[in-house]
Formats: C-alpha cells, structure tokens, sequence
C-alpha cells in the first residue's frame, strides 16, 4: 500500500479506473465506498483490462445495475 491510507488508495484507483476506462467509478457502490472491498474490486477490474461489471462482480441483478449512479 505504500504508506497510503484506505481513503488516499481508493481515491487513487478511482482516478486510475476513470484514466483507463474513461468513466467514473467514484461513488458507484451502493455500500461505503471506502472499503478493502471496494478497493480490491477496483483494483481487479484495472488489471484484468475491462470495465467493472456490476452484475458479474459486485453481484447485482440486472435491474440493480441500470440503478448504478456515477
């Protein structure tokens, strides 16, 4: 983590996410974004190379997923 904090991490790989994918990532989850969790999950989604998909990795039904706010 390189003396970052969970804050300056998931703040960093949001920016990374939107660099990569060019959409925001930034207040997606419908849980506390400043999670492990969230981090991890972003973090998968930028070294597999392909955008998060809410259905398959974070779980949603289809129709939670169309709700999904950036």
């Amino acid at each position: 983590m390189n003396g970052e904090t969970l804050n300056e991490r998931y703040e960093r790989l949001c920016r990374e996410y939107e660099d990569k994918f060019g959409e925001q990532i930034y207040g997606a989850f419908q849980v506390d974004p400043y999670t492990e969790w969230a981090c991890d999950l972003i973090e998968h989604c930028i070294k597999r190379g392909t955008p998060c998909n809410y259905t398959t990795d974070i779980g949603l039904t289809p129709e939670q997923a169309k709700e999904v706010v950036f």
